[in-house]
């Protein structure tokens, strides 16, 4: 009876001692695999989780087009209230004003970049602890704000961004679900 426990024993054993290699290796490859979402770029994008959210920006970009005829993004400024999150989706038109707007991340959904600032009511000027470098959101702003770009690399400085107007959606979030939404015309 003492021998077929040890016989067991050191079935069992060996069994580990080939798992422990095989789990180390799956380990390694593992960690060679780059799990950020990334675009050809080798851009880094925060991920969105709300699938709601998601859906609403999917709407916005479907229901309104912008009046103007500049290049644009989809800017989300995003403030926090006690237990509501407040998003007001619109189109920028320049990339002046997602730069220069403190704490600005980017995402894509549909694989279009969207800019998205949080504590958006201050301006670099005037609250500037945290602000993405010039040079790191024209990585991600170059491609859309092409002539803004060019503009800026050959002057240092930006132009006069445009005039525009469009509608904008005010979406309230608690606890992760949509409590109202608004529609704004201008």
């Amino acid at each position: 009876m003492g021998n077929l426990i040890k016989q067991k024993i050191y079935g069992i054993m060996k069994i580990w001692e080939h798992g422990k290699i095989l789990f180390l290796i799956l380990l390694f490859l593992m960690s060679c695999i780059d799990k950020s979402p990334q675009n050809a770029n080798g851009l880094v994008y925060y991920n969105m989780t709300n699938i709601s959210l998601i859906d609403e920006i999917v709407k916005y970009s479907e229901e309104v087009k912008p009046s103007f005829n500049t290049d644009n993004i989809i800017h989300i400024d995003v403030t926090h209230s006690y237990d509501t999150i407040t998003y007001i989706i619109y189109y920028s038109g320049s990339a002046f004003g997602i730069i220069h707007t403190p704490a600005t991340v980017f995402a894509q959904v549909n694989n279009n970049t969207i800019a998205i600032s949080f504590g958006a009511t201050f301006h670099r000027n005037e609250h500037n602890e945290f602000i993405l470098p010039d040079s790191i959101a024209w990585l991600y702003l170059k491609d859309v704000f092409k002539n803004e770009y060019e503009y800026y690399m050959e002057y240092n400085y930006y132009p006069a961004p445009p005039t525009v107007w469009c509608d904008y959606w005010i979406l309230k979030y608690k606890n992760g679900k949509l409590i109202s939404k608004k529609v704004m015309t201008w």
